[in-house]
């Protein structure tokens, strides 16, 4: 696997994630990287969260890892229920496999 790096721009705010194309700012792109991820902060916004199902969509994320999610009663919100989820304690944070032929492991500290 080789090394990747998330490309933010450091000279202009953090985008607002009205649009699919704000997700641009989080990509990292790499030809040669078969495992694509996702990493971005949703900013509880419901229309970033709504938008999140097609950008995977569109630029084939394997692994999405989101902070600052939409998170109601019965689960995060605006994503599909085929996708795997974990969810943090505070639920702040969650990993979420949106490719089913990923199969996620459990590791816990004895």
């Amino acid at each position: 696997m080789t090394n990747r790096q998330i490309l933010i721009p450091n000279s202009s705010p953090m985008p607002s994630f009205q649009s699919e194309p704000t997700f641009l700012y989080c990509v990292t792109r790499n030809k040669d990287s078969q495992l694509k991820i996702l990493q971005i902060n949703l900013a509880r916004d419901e229309e970033a969260m709504n938008n999140l199902q097609q950008a995977v969509a569109s630029h084939n994320f394997d692994v999405v890892v989101a902070q600052e999610l939409l998170v109601r009663k019965n689960g995060i919100a605006g994503i599909p229920q085929k996708w795997d989820s974990c969810l943090s304690k505070n639920k702040k944070v969650a990993i979420l496999l949106t490719n089913r032929s990923l199969r996620p492991i459990d590791l816990t500290a004895k």
